[in-house]
């Protein structure tokens, strides 16, 4: 964005020197501030930027085991014989029962470090967007400003040759009604005053046109009072330029977003690419276990029956990826094609 705000400071300082500022009128450095703190995409593309934010602190957290733990009570009813009269009664089982248990992969074809690094290319690309976003928002403020200055100045011209001529007009009419000049030099000068008044209503509706436009890209309300300060330029107040060589502008070319977030979109293409091939590969994780419970139907208290009734478990397992419906070779071959094609787009670029 660095280049384009060069542009914008550069066209201010052709103007600083004989302008007249004031504190309700729109400059072109508060034009661009504004167009950048209020532009929408710029706002949601810093939203998804969170949630980039968020994404890899997800996949940070998922090398973490995971751990969940349960507590059950069931109340059954059923008939039973009284082994004492023989008779049939009625009786209440109550059971608890808890249990804690976590598992964690141990490797699975790396997929979950290249997610990390993925979405942390990720988060880069959003950031070059969002400085993209801002670079197109300078240009178009920039030149929907300088377009304004430009229907304005033509304003002026219009209105001084309107005058001008209107002027003539009158003295023309003066001299005719003296008989000093022939009447069709009356109806010659009117003709041109017509068209002068032509040029100057139209070049009055061009500012009017230009100034609703630079409103819109503030995203200004239109019933806000909106002015832009006069300027004037003179060959003492222009900065020099430093030429650029063709190296120069080729070294500056590489440092835009553009450029960049089609560096960064190979660069993740690439891991991607990683990822559908890790996925291929046998992962293995292991689990563990605790759990207990009581029943009244056994003898023992509550916290004895919890205590000898302890079931601790560890276990590893094994999961080989053998026929998923070729959905494996699917995507990585897609995946392949992705990285092509960021080859294709940053070449484009």
């Amino acid at each position: 964005m660095g280049r384009f705000l060069t542009l914008s400071v550069l066209l201010l300082s052709l103007f600083a020197a004989n302008a007249s500022f004031g504190q309700d009128k729109w400059s072109l450095g508060r034009c661009i501030n504004y167009a950048l703190e209020n532009n929408i995409e710029i706002k949601q593309q810093q939203l998804t930027i969170e949630q980039d934010r968020n994404n890899i602190l997800q996949s940070k957290l998922s090398l973490l085991p995971s751990v969940n733990g349960s507590l059950n009570h069931s109340m059954n009813w059923g008939k039973s014989v009284n082994v004492q009269d023989l008779q049939i009664m009625t009786t209440l089982a109550q059971s608890t029962s808890a249990s804690l248990s976590a598992s964690m992969p141990l490797f699975s074809g790396l997929t979950n470090l290249r997610s990390i690094e993925s979405n942390r290319i990720q988060l880069q690309i959003s950031e070059q967007q969002v400085e993209s976003l801002k670079d197109n928002v300078t240009i178009q403020v920039t030149q929907a400003y300088l377009q304004l200055l430009l229907a304005i100045e033509i304003e002026k011209v219009a209105n001084e040759s309107f005058k001008s001529v209107a002027a003539q007009a009158e003295r023309t009419k003066t001299m005719v009604n003296a008989g000093n000049q022939a009447y069709s030099a009356l109806l010659d000068i009117e003709s041109q005053l017509a068209n002068e008044r032509v040029q100057l209503v139209s070049a009055q509706n061009d500012v009017k046109s230009s100034c609703l436009n630079l409103m819109q890209l503030l995203n200004l309300p239109h019933d806000i009072p909106f002015e832009v300060p006069e300027y004037s330029i003179d060959d003492a107040s222009l900065p020099l330029l430093t030429p650029y060589t063709a190296d120069a502008v080729f070294e500056e070319a590489l440092g835009l977003p553009q450029i960049r977030m089609a560096e960064l979109a190979l660069e993740k293409s690439n891991t991607d690419y990683k990822i559908q091939k890790g996925a291929a590969y046998p992962s293995v994780s292991v689990s563990a276990g605790y759990g207990t419970y009581y029943s009244d139907s056994r003898e023992g208290a509550f916290f004895s029956q919890f205590e000898d009734n302890r079931n601790p478990s560890l276990g590893f397992g094994l999961s080989i990826p053998i026929f998923n419906g070729w959905k494996s070779n699917t995507s990585i071959r897609n995946a392949r094609l992705n990285v092509k094609n960021a080859e294709l787009e940053l070449e484009k670029s």
